[in-house]
Parts: C-alpha cells; structure tokens; sequence
C-alpha cells in the first residue's frame, strides 16, 4: 500500500493551507482552486505524488498530535528555515537542537498542529517530506529514522520542489493578502452605507459632524444608484433604496474580483 494523502483536521483550513503551501512549496489543484469559506483545503505535491488535506471540524486542537509531518530542508539549512517558518507565523514548541549541529526543531503552524525541521542529511540533501506517525516523547538521535519511514514515497518530489517552491510561496501569500484587503475593503464600504442608511431613516441631524462626514464619504459611492429608485419614507424620513441596492452591487463586485484573483495568482502546472 501507499499513502497518497495526509489528512490534517483544523479550525480554518483556508488559512492552513496558504501556511503550508508557503512551507513546502506544494500547491493547490489550478482546476479546483481553495477558497476562503470551504470546508476544506487541498494541497498537492509538485508530482502529484503526495497530498495535504485539511478539513474543518468544529473542535480545537486538543493536545500532542500522534502523528506529524517532519520537514527537511532543500536547499537553506535547518535553522534558516526554522527562523523562516516562525516569521510566517509557526511557534516553537521544543528545540533538540545539538553543540554540534545534529539534532531537530518541534514547531507549530498556525492552529498548534506539530510538525517537526530537521538538520538536511549529509549524504542526500534531496529528502522531501515525510509524514511520520510518532509518540509523545521522542529521543532527538532518532530524527533521521522518523524522517526515513515514508521518504521514499515522497523523495520523487524533491526536484520538482526546488523548481516550483518560490512560485508557490509568492503566489499563495499574495493571494492570501489580496483576498483580505478586498474582504476588509468591502466590509468598510458597506459598514460606511449601512451608517449613511441608519442615520437617514432616524432623522439624524445632517450637519452634526459625524453624521456629515459620513454623508460627504458615501455620496460618491451611492449616488450612482439613487436614480434607479425612489426613496420609500420611513416614519417621516427617507429609506433609501438606492443605497441597499448599490451595498448589493459592491459585494456582486468583490465576489467577482476574489474570482479573478484566484485565476490569476494560482501557478498553473
């Protein structure tokens, strides 16, 4: 038998899966891009030979894991690495590391899933990942046997790796970063509509400051749409349909653009 793909269940697997994929270099499927609200997440080794599965469960991590994936480096050696994971967000859990070098580094992604870094053998520097099923206390001399156990399945990857790992680590935290500003770009306008909304249908005083700040900032942004309907009265006051419809716009518009965002910065094989 073989082992085709590695389970991991987590909290936000959209968030795991940008972690991981700018750690080991693999990337998602192009014809099934990950998104931010799916229950799960979808990563796949350079030859297709190996695959991290991440799937929502509504419970925390809740302890140790007994199984981990031990990472050994490429091409940086195994404290650039560990310095470049913890800037991505890893956490250190216990440092093996030796006087003289040898030794290994148990760190953390992002929801405490364990995995460990490992000084790159002298004698093959191409080892990818392995997943390794490993106890609670572990002797440090023992990392390289750990690493080995399912190394030849995986060790296919390594050329691959070093070819398409800068592409997949830019693209997958650009993606990342572009989907937050739109999602937090979104929330402003529509939080900023809602407001103009509110004070317009309670009567609010127009030239109180706040009220008139909001109303200079939204009125570029809504009236476009006022022609489209009349306003409704509300008690006395105007409920404005033009508003709700341009809020409905501006998420149709950022969906859209998410969309595009996902064609362009996922590497195509």
């Amino acid at each position: 038998m073989r082992v085709p793909t590695i389970t991991v269940e987590c909290r936000d697997p959209y968030r795991l899966v940008a972690f991981w994929s700018e750690a080991t270099g693999f990337s998602e499927d192009p014809a099934n891009p990950n998104e931010p609200d799916d229950p799960e997440g979808l990563l796949i080794a350079p030859d297709g030979g190996l695959r991290l599965l991440f799937i929502k469960v509504p419970k925390p991590n809740g302890g140790a894991n007994r199984l981990r994936l031990d990472l050994t480096p490429q091409e940086a050696s195994r404290d650039e690495e560990v310095e470049r994971l913890l800037k991505m967000g890893a956490t250190l859990a216990a440092d093996h590391r030796e006087p003289d070098g040898d030794g290994w580094v148990l760190l953390a992604d992002p929801e405490g899933n364990d995995f460990s870094v490992a000084r790159r053998p002298a004698a093959d520097d191409g080892d990818a990942v392995a997943a390794t099923a490993t106890p609670a206390i572990q002797p440090a001399s023992g990392a390289g046997t750990w690493l080995k156990r399912l190394g030849s399945q995986a060790s296919a990857t390594a050329a691959g790796l070093r070819a398409s790992r800068p592409l997949s680590r830019i693209s997958g935290e650009v993606k990342m970063r572009f989907s937050q500003l739109i999602r937090l770009v979104l929330l402003l306008v529509e939080a900023l509509i809602a407001l103009r909304m509110l004070f317009k249908v309670t009567g609010a005083n127009e030239h109180a400051g706040f009220a008139s700040l909001i109303y200079r900032i939204t009125s570029p942004l809504v009236g476009p749409f006022h022609p489209v309907f009349q306003d409704h009265p509300v008690n006395g006051h105007p409920f404005e349909v033009g508003s709700l419809l341009a809020m409905g716009v501006y998420a149709a518009a950022a969906y859209v653009i998410l969309r595009l965002g996902r064609l362009v910065f996922t590497p195509r094989s």
